[in-house]
């Protein structure tokens, strides 16, 4: 008849959500979750920044890389901080551009998110810790939301975690790497020395086992044993 409207068409809603079901499916994990965990984490440390209140010893980082020297930082100052100056260096280059003491808090959640990003698309775990790790206290608001030079040690440690394989290959990195964590505070220092002596100790395990095969006389090896075993 005309005139006459269509016919409402009926739609099977269960229907539908069995094959946007199917479909979710059939995307690999890999393809949107470090995405959209990344994309979460990001709301969550602007949530908790926002809310934030900086502490004094913040303050007082910043305010010695603001009005100090670079001389007067490095000869005398950092001597009453408790950690190498790399934090107050950093500092002091955001001051000198005349960003304001707000930078600080926006730097410290951008090393935070850098961190969680690398957890999210580079860590060998699995796929339920991966997404969980990064809003842990330590790595959502320790290192994150408390603006110290402890700040810069995740994204560094991650760093060297994932290029510690190929270290042999990418030495400059690598050493520069493990150079600026040992710059960042105590702990910074220990780890770097840690994973320096992990790749020491594995070339000279190598060295030794090749020097068995080769064919040197039998009192060159005792000799390198020993000095081996020494060692």
């Amino acid at each position: 008849m005309a005139g006459q409207l269509p016919k409402k068409q009926n739609v099977n809603f269960p229907h539908v959500l069995s094959w946007a079901v199917i479909a979710a499916k059939s995307v690999h994990p890999g393809a949107w979750a470090p995405a959209l965990a990344t994309l979460l984490y990001s709301l969550f440390i602007l949530t908790i920044a926002w809310y934030h209140e900086p502490w004094a010893d913040e303050a007082q980082a910043w305010l010695l890389a603001r009005d100090a020297s670079f001389t007067e930082l490095w000869t005398r100052l950092l001597h009453y901080e408790g950690s190498p100056g790399l934090w107050h260096t950093v500092l002091m280059a955001m001051a000198r551009a005349g960003l304001p003491y707000r930078s600080e808090a926006v730097f410290s959640g951008l090393l935070g998110l850098a961190s969680a990003a690398l957890i999210f698309w580079r860590a060998p775990f699995p796929f339920v810790v991966k997404l969980l790790l990064p809003f842990t206290y330590f790595l959502a608001f320790q290192y994150v939301m408390v603006a110290r030079s402890y700040s810069l040690l995740p994204v560094l440690l991650f760093s060297c975690l994932l290029l510690y394989p190929a270290a042999r290959t990418h030495r400059v990195l690598f050493l520069a790497l493990v150079a600026l964590m040992a710059c960042v505070s105590v702990h910074g220092l220990i780890i770097s020395a840690a994973l320096l002596t992990s790749l020491d100790i594995s070339a000279v395990l190598k060295w030794k086992q090749q020097s068995t095969q080769l064919g040197w006389p039998p009192e060159l090896r005792q000799t390198v044993k020993t000095l081996l075993a020494v060692r």
